[in-house]
């Protein structure tokens, strides 16, 4: 780049609400959603409609029958019309709604399968700058989602979508809270997106680290809520599914799951798969960090367990002096917690360090994407935040750790505001996602209302821009809000 301006080659218009997108290799791949009204199809078929008035239950079943069929085909023309959904002739690149359902006809789901439609995109990342202004081309394929749309996961030509909804259980009469999986084959070069494969499980995930591919089999971590249960409240569980080959329908199999994890009343706050390792953090009053062997697929097991205080929320493997480490990101109290744990020995994981931050919070716990760390310098570099509702000891930027086997010390702070002009100062009401940057041994930092460059060597600022600079001071916001 010689810092002339950017231009546009080609632009593709994408029906629906962008969620989220991936790169592999020379592959985008791009995941919308858009929210379906079937109100227009379900309107007439509610029992209270004049039409069933005086009808017995087998007259208004055989009468809301006739009408959703004759209503059935033009509801769907129009929808696949809306969706603007990419046929091809059939429908092999859409789920079929048969595969979402187990096939128990007492199964109820809290939203209808029609209410969230997801899409899966993909285009060539190489192609030719006339191919990308004349005839942009992509692929897509799609599911209409139970419940809501909750992450993604892409990995080793997979791509899972991850929905959470309810489902209503006869057995107990009650309503439980479940995680659906729709799986794409993402594998092949240039071809559309196939679905092959759903799956359900108890509870809701965490976060996109809450699943994983592995050998053949999905791994899910969830927890479970039952507000009901007086002995404790919650279940948190790794389960385990196979993929299903071709001639073994849609449908992926449970084949193990682990015992509750932690204790009593607690919930997972940080997971992280590697191989055939899980590492679980649940937590409500204290913090146990946990290993989970997970290379017998039918029977995962706790082989490791750690208790301190505070809990973690975000946890990434790193490597020193030879041994391997796993970072944690977390909370103390009102404090921000960064803690080592020593997992070179499984069965007795160890905290070999630790440092807080008082009074002070830190986005990156449930944003991974403001976490980085620098493996050959061994330095971490966070977002940090301090609010004292006075002019006062305000802070808005980053801090840079250094890390070694025994020791987190900071080495930079980066104030992206001073705290007068955090408590009093004229704000536009739009501010930046925390991330960082490093080239060349220069740190880039982007939050809020500014963008930094800093000498990681030194500390020293290179340029500080404040894209606020000229904000019309009739209209003002807060820094934070």
């Amino acid at each position: 780049l010689d810092g002339s301006p950017l231009s546009l080659l080609g632009e593709k218009k994408i029906k629906g609400n962008y969620h989220d997108a991936r790169s592999i290799d020379n592959h985008g791949i791009v995941i919308t959603t858009s929210n379906v009204n079937t109100d227009s199809f379900t309107s007439e078929l509610y029992r209270w409609r004049p039409q069933y008035c005086g009808l017995n239950s087998t007259a208004y079943e055989a009468l809301a029958k006739e009408t959703a069929l004759n209503e059935t085909e033009s509801f769907m023309e129009k929808m696949v019309k809306d969706l603007d959904v990419e046929l091809d002739g059939n429908c092999d690149s859409i789920f079929q709604v048969a595969s979402i359902q187990s096939g128990d006809s007492k199964e109820v789901y809290d939203s209808n399968l029609l209410g969230n439609f997801v899409r899966v995109l993909s285009f060539d990342m190489d192609m030719s700058t006339n191919q990308l202004t004349n005839e942009f081309t992509t692929s897509s394929s799609g599911t209409f989602a139970p419940g809501w749309p909750d992450s993604i996961y892409v990995s080793q030509g997979f791509a899972g979508v991850v929905t959470i909804g309810h489902t209503y259980d006869p057995s107990t009469n009650r309503w439980k809270e479940s995680t659906f999986v729709s799986a794409f084959d993402i594998n092949i070069t240039g071809s559309t997106p196939k679905p092959f494969a759903i799956v359900r499980a108890p509870g809701r995930p965490l976060n996109k680290f809450a699943t994983d591919l592995y050998d053949g089999h999905l791994r899910i971590a969830t927890t479970t809520f039952d507000w009901s249960n007086t002995d404790s409240t919650t279940v948190n569980q790794i389960f385990v599914f196979q993929l299903p080959a071709e001639d073994q329908g849609r449908e992926m199999k449970l084949v193990g799951a682990t015992e509750h994890l932690g204790k009593k009343m607690e919930r997972i706050t940080a997971v992280r798969f590697r191989g055939d390792r899980a590492y679980v953090v649940t937590f409500e009053q204290i913090d146990p960090f946990i290993v989970v062997d997970m290379g017998n697929h039918s029977e995962p097991k706790v082989i490791g367990e750690l208790e301190i205080p505070g809990f973690s929320q975000y946890l990434h493997w790193i490597q020193l002096e030879g041994k391997m480490f796993m970072l944690g990101l977390g909370r103390q109290d009102e404090d921000i917690k960064i803690g080592l744990f020593d997992i070179s020995d499984e069965k007795n994981p160890v905290q070999s360090a630790f440092h807080l931050e008082k009074q002070a919070s830190s986005s990156a716990g449930s944003d991974s994407l403001a976490f980085r760390y620098l493996p050959n310098s061994q330095l971490l570099i966070i977002p940090k935040r301090e609010w004292t509702w006075t002019a006062e000891g305000n802070f808005d930027g980053f801090v840079v750790y250094s890390i070694n086997a025994t020791h987190i010390t900071p080495v930079h702070e980066i104030q992206h505001a001073d705290s007068q002009s955090i408590y009093r100062g004229c704000w536009y009401n739009a501010y930046l996602q925390p991330r960082s940057l490093v080239f060349q041994s220069k740190l880039t930092t982007l939050l809020s209302h500014s963008v930094l460059s800093t000498d990681l060597g030194t500390g020293d600022t290179l340029f500080d821009l404040n894209l606020d600079t000229a904000l019309n001071n009739t209209e003002c916001h807060g820094y934070f809000w």
